[in-house]
């Protein structure tokens, strides 16, 4: 129940901030993101698929997102390992040349990882929680740690007209268990600006 704890007080720390800024006249919804089909690699050879899904609001420049970030590695010899992030970000967004845009945010995250198999952690338990005993599958190694990371992302956009924009999405994922990196395609769905 711990655990859960941490997911319960980042919700409702960003509930909080975004009330606040709704106060403001200015602040808005801006777009919603996907990123179908990513890859990521993790500091201990941990390479796999990635999806993410973000809402992002905007005040002037300033960029405000929620994002859900899931990845999953399988490694037949070893098992597999897989995350799911919950993420609030915040940055700004830039034009660098005309026509592409470009969106640079830092966040808060709440992580959980798994693995099945080879225990790709080991050494690490004493910095993490660990699933109790009870919840673990018997002859294999199962790891669930919950933590907070600290998410780095850098979008480059196209805008192909007036409500979709496509490009590349990147970025950094610090953490105590596995700093990772990802990236991948990114489409976006814009609200119409006038």
């Amino acid at each position: 129940m711990k655990t859960y704890s941490n997911y319960l007080v980042l919700l409702f720390l960003m509930a909080f901030t975004f009330g606040l800024a709704q106060e403001d006249q200015r602040f808005q919804y801006d777009s919603f993101s996907i990123q179908p089909l990513g890859l990521y690699k993790g500091q201990l050879n941990q390479e796999g698929l990635s999806g993410r899904v973000d809402l992002n609001f905007r005040t002037g420049k300033k960029r405000i997102s929620l994002a859900v970030h899931a990845g999953s590695e399988l490694n037949i010899l070893s098992g597999s390992g897989e995350f799911l992030s919950f993420e609030g970000l915040y940055g700004y967004n830039f034009k660098p040349i005309p026509r592409v845009e470009l969106d640079l945010q830092i966040g808060v995250s709440a992580i959980r990882f798994q693995s099945n198999g080879t225990d790709v952690f080991a050494g690490l338990n004493t910095f993490f929680v660990q699933a109790p005993k009870s919840a673990q599958v018997s002859n294999a190694s199962l790891v669930d740690k919950y933590l907070l990371g600290v998410p780095l992302l850098v979008k480059i956009r196209i805008p192909t007209g007036p409500r979709f924009s496509l490009g590349l999405q990147g970025g950094y994922h610090f953490n105590k268990l596995v700093n990772f990196a990802h990236w991948g395609i990114v489409l976006q769905w814009n609200k119409r600006r006038e």
